[in-house]
């Protein structure tokens, strides 16, 4: 790997919510000392800032003596873990991981011409392919239980609560709209015949919503305004990844159209 590929920055704040962040190129090293085996990584990341990348989250693999992906898609936010312990590589008798971010990394796109210059110049020079928000080991290898927006002002749904993670969760923007694809990992105690689904839609347009939970699949057509929705899995589960995909008309979609707003989502 190349000096211009593995870097990250030094931190900076986060316009979010006032809390640090990182922005990163293609790959981070990290050397674990007094590794115990059995340990996942989780890792929160966020594109809302990189018009570059049309706001797409980055492909993330975790490379160690196995490599796996963490599976990011979409646009806007994510917080995902591991869904295998991880496995470091040794080398010399010490254990790494490395992080490695999928995609060129890109500068921002906004310059200035200064006086008595001719050319644009970019005040923000560096090219990144995403910021990272945190990177936490973890024992446990199960998501959180239902997610659901009751008040964004006070529900920051994209950094830990009190240390938990509420869920874990990717391509949905920190305002709670979601883009083309999204995907929210749910848990219920007991076996789970029911998916309840609500939200709304943008008004501005018609889209057809595709839901999918484990091997149940159920697509709403011209779906418009307010969503709530209950859907009988075939099978019941104890926890599903539940993968999102919204398409509007041809022609209306674009990097910055929020189609949908989830508000609650839960297995029963």
């Amino acid at each position: 790997m190349g000096g211009s590929q593995s870097a990250f920055f030094v931190p900076e704040r986060d316009p979010i919510d006032g809390a640090s962040m990182q922005a990163v190129r293609n790959f981070i090293l990290f050397r674990l000392d007094n590794f115990q085996p059995g340990l996942a990584i989780e890792l929160a990341i966020t594109n809302s800032f990189t018009s570059q990348h049309d706001f797409r989250l980055a492909n993330v693999i975790l490379h160690g003596a196995q490599s796996q992906a963490l599976g990011f898609i979409g646009r806007g936010s994510g917080v995902l873990r591991t869904t295998a312990p991880i496995k470091p590589l040794v080398v010399d008798g010490r254990q790494y991981i490395l992080f490695e971010f999928i995609g060129r990394p890109l500068k921002f796109p906004v310059a200035e011409q200064l006086i008595n210059w001719n050319a644009n110049v970019h005040i923000d020079p560096r090219p990144v392919t995403s910021f990272v928000r945190s990177i936490k080991l973890s024992r446990d290898l199960d998501a959180g239980g239902s997610f659901s927006w009751v008040n964004l002002g006070d529900l920051q749904f994209w950094r830990p609560q009190g240390g938990k993670l509420l869920t874990e969760y990717s391509g949905i923007f920190e305002s709670g709209w979601m883009s083309d694809k999204g995907i929210v990992r749910l848990k219920s105690n007991d076996d789970s015949t029911t998916l309840v689904v609500h939200g709304h839609f943008n008004e501005r347009f018609v889209a057809d919503l595709s839901v999918k939970c484990g091997d149940n699949a159920f697509i709403l057509e011209h779906a418009v305004g307010d969503l709530r929705k209950r859907f009988m899995l075939k099978n019941s589960v104890k926890r599903c990844d539940l993968i999102f995909s919204a398409i509007a008309p041809r022609g209306a979609v674009n990097r910055e159209v929020n189609l949908f707003y989830p508000t609650l989502l839960r297995l029963e």
